[in-house]
Formats: C-alpha cells, sequence, structure tokens
C-alpha cells in the first residue's frame, strides 16, 4: 500500500500531497477540484513498469488522446498531450511520486524530487527530432502492443516512448516520452496491479463472467453473494449460463421461475458487483473507482462499506474513491467506527479563490467524526 503520494504539474494539481494514506481513502471536493484526475495520476503511477497505461486511463471524448495528425509548420505535437500538465505548461514535467507504507516518510530532495526510497514516474513530451530519431531504429526496440497488434509504445530499458502513430516517420508523430527514475529496488517494492472503475462503469458481460470465474475458483463467491443480498435481498445464488451464443452471468431472485442475466440488474447492484470483482481479482493491488456513490441508495451504504472493507482487508488491496454524497461520506464514517480492524482517510480538495490551486485537507476517522456531529462541510 501507499502511505504518502505527490502530484506535480498534473492536470489541475500544480503540487499535491497526500499523506497519511490508508487502506481505503475517499476523495471529495466541489465539482472540477481534481478528484477525478488525482484517480488517474494514481492510475498512471502504478503502471510506472508499463507506460501504456497512460493511453488506458478511462477519458471522456473531450479529454481523450487522438491521433492527431498535424500540418508540417504546427508547433503543438498533439492537442490531447497537452491536457495533461497543469496550465497546459509542457515545458514543465509531471511529477508522480509515491511511498509505500513500512518504508517510512516520503523524503523530498531540495530539487523537488523524492528520496531513492521512492519510485519517481516523470512525464514531459520530447522533442520531434528524438522522436524521428527513433522511428529510424525503432525495430531494435522492445515494444507494447494493442489487441490488434498496434504499436503503442517502445521501451529502451526504464525509458518510454508513446506514440500514436508509430508506423508514420514524419517529425510531427504524436508521443510523449516517460521516464521513470527508479532503482530495480524501488521498482520492484512500488509495484502494483490496479484497476480503474470510471465514472458509470460496469464490466461487459464476458469480463463478469470471467472475472466471476475466478472469484468462484478461489472461494470467494459467498462474500459476492452477501454483498448482492445487501442491495437486493431477494438475491439467492449467481450461475454462469449460455445464451447459445456466450456464457453470461445469471442472478436467481427469490419468487423468480428462472434466473436474469446480470446485465439486466439495476445500475447498483452492477457498480457494486463491478468494484467487489475488481477488488477480489486485485489481490495486494489498487483498486480506483470514480464516484462510489452511484445507483446506491442511502440505506444501504453503511453495510456496503463493510463489506468493501472487510473486502479490501481479506485481499490486501488499496482503495481510492471519489464521492460527491454527503450521505455517502457519513456512512463510511458510521461503517468504520464498527470496522475498527481496517483504517479509513477522507481528503477533501479545495481550489483556493486566490491563485487557483488545489490543496488537500485530511480527515482520519476520529476527525471525519467530530466534523459530522459538529456539522462542518467535509465534501
Amino acid at each position: 500500500m501507499y502511505s504518502s503520494f505527490r502530484v506535480q504539474n498534473f492536470r489541475g494539481f500544480k503540487d499535491l500531497r497526500l499523506d497519511d494514506l490508508a487502506r481505503v481513502n475517499l476523495i471529495a471536493g466541489k465539482n472540477n477540484t481534481g478528484k477525478t484526475a488525482l484517480l488517474e495520476a494514481i492510475y498512471t503511477y502504478t503502471g510506472v513498469y508499463d507506460s501504456s497505461m497512460l493511453l488506458r486511463i478511462p477519458v471522456d471524448q473531450r479529454r481523450s488522446f487522438k491521433s492527431y495528425r498535424l500540418e508540417e509548420g504546427a508547433e503543438l505535437i498533439n492537442p490531447g498531450w497537452p491536457l495533461l500538465f497543469h496550465n497546459f505548461e509542457t515545458s514543465r514535467e509531471i511529477q508522480l511520486c509515491g511511498q509505500n507504507a513500512g518504508q517510512g516518510d516520503l523524503e523530498l530532495l531540495e530539487d523537488g524530487t523524492c528520496s531513492g526510497k521512492s519510485q519517481q514516474l516523470v512525464i514531459s513530451l520530447e522533442d520531434p527530432d528524438r522522436l524521428y530519431e527513433l522511428a529510424t531504429r525503432r525495430i531494435d526496440l522492445e515494444r507494447v502492443v494493442d489487441e490488434s497488434g498496434r504499436v503503442l509504445v517502445f521501451r529502451e530499458g526504464l525509458n518510454y516512448w508513446v506514440s500514436f502513430n508509430p508506423y508514420t516517420r514524419s517529425r510531427n508523430t504524436a508521443a510523449v516520452f516517460v521516464g521513470p527514475q527508479m532503482t530495480e529496488e524501488a521498482l520492484r517494492d512500488t509495484r502494483y496491479d490496479s484497476r480503474f472503475l470510471s465514472v458509470n462503469a460496469t464490466l461487459s458481460a464476458d469480463a463478469e463472467a470471467s472475472l466471476f470465474t475466478d472469484v468462484r475458483l478461489s472461494g470467494q463467491d459467498k462474500s459476492l453473494l452477501s454483498v448482492a443480498r445487501i442491495i437486493d435481498p431477494r438475491t439467492r445464488h449467481f450461475e454462469l449460463l449460455t445464451n447459445g451464443l456466450r456464457i453470461e452471468l445469471h442472478v436467481h431472485l427469490e419468487g423468480l421461475k428462472q434466473p436474469l442475466p446480470f446485465s439486466s440488474m439495476g445500475d447498483g447492484m452492477r457498480h457494486i458487483i463491478s468494484l467487489m470483482l475488481a477488488i477480489a481479482n486485485t489481490e495486494d493491488g489498487i483498486v480506483l473507482v470514480d464516484e462510489i456513490e452511484n445507483g446506491l441508495h442511502y440505506s444501504v451504504q453503511v453495510d456496503v462499506w463493510k463489506a468493501i472493507a472487510e473486502a479490501a482487508r481479506a485481499c490486501n488491496v488499496q482503495i481510492f474513491a471519489t464521492t460527491h454524497s454527503y450521505e455517502m461520506v457519513r456512512a463510511a464514517s458510521e461503517a468504520f467506527q464498527e470496522v475498527t480492524s481496517e483504517n479509513f482517510r477522507l481528503y477533501r480538495l479545495d481550489r483556493s479563490m486566490d491563485d487557483n490551486e488545489i490543496t488537500a485537507v485530511t480527515y482520519d476517522e476520529e476527525t471525519l467524526d467530530a466534523a459530522i456531529e459538529a456539522g462542518f462541510e467535509v465534501r
């Protein structure tokens, strides 16, 4: 697990630092204070050993990194990449740095970088001439490809070049240079599998079936069933059935003559089961979920938090989630007062009206409970 995390020059963050991270971390804040961007930063960072992670950030069309072919003489390399940089300042490097729990405090050096005990991911736009040089010898470099075989990333040692048009030798090829600055020991100690559930994200039917199979084989399907019953008490059991075209997850509900395809269930059920499947299949890793309250009625939220805490503990998974909901914050406070075996933190992101910079206010279980009792705004 990470105990500290620092973000510099990424999206809306000039310099943001989170300390005292817990197993379960809830990110709150007003609109446009960087909640989703913080998850993106952590997700990118966990993929430091696989820089194609940059291409898998689940952003919407307005923020996506599509391939653009620019005219000769154009100054921007790619209209998508500058969106990663704070205030579009692509001349400044993005720096992401984390510290593992049990490795001491995050040590910051005079030059603003992290100590050797931490891994540091540096992202900067590369000079087009350097990219052209790379293209001329790309056959000698290790490659990361997508499902269709298209090259996404060239790798040379611990340095990466991410390209959106790798087959052209144009000097205007859209690309970014990613150079993780770390020792092999730091890489080994801070390497995590991670999953990102974006807003309203639910798994495909094939993914549900595949992940449920893994959960069933590991014997964790009972906890999945108990969570489903929190959402709908009629739930009796899950089953993989074929409809003649594919195998799909089905749910048996009391009072119904035949099982229902899980894809036909409501948003709340699919949302929380997707999260539980992600936790169960990311052992010793990181799970990030945007707007965790989606589809959940306030009456079940305390029990849902308890289930998340238990699953995270059982699978040794660290959770980062965002919310807009005061009810979800209050439910987390109540749940973690009872689930004393696991720790919890709330981070409220605030944007300054003076300099437009984002800072974080930290609440542990005790201070959050006191703030809620006093009626203070914690979202």
